[in-house]
């Protein structure tokens, strides 16, 4: 079976529990999704992450009123 992607997990404020080489991931103020460091997409406040889960293409935030939203980003 196949191993699955690392996956880091992080508040805002506080450093990722993993630290491995991500394409996509979060600014460390949550304001902003990035793409291999550049930010592609800025987030108003009610849509800015308590939690977050990181995989190499896709960031899944906790925001404050309960959703979780789920952003995945492709080069193609």
């Amino acid at each position: 079976s196949a191993t699955p992607a690392p996956v880091a997990v992080s508040t805002p404020g506080t450093a990722s529990q993993h630290v491995k080489r991500r394409d996509v991931g979060l600014s460390e103020d949550s304001v902003w999704v990035t793409w291999e460091s550049h930010r592609v997409l800025w987030l108003p406040p009610a849509y800015r992450p308590r939690r977050s889960a990181v995989t190499a293409s896709t960031v899944a935030m906790g925001c404050p009123s309960g959703r979780v939203v789920v952003v995945r980003v492709s080069p193609d």
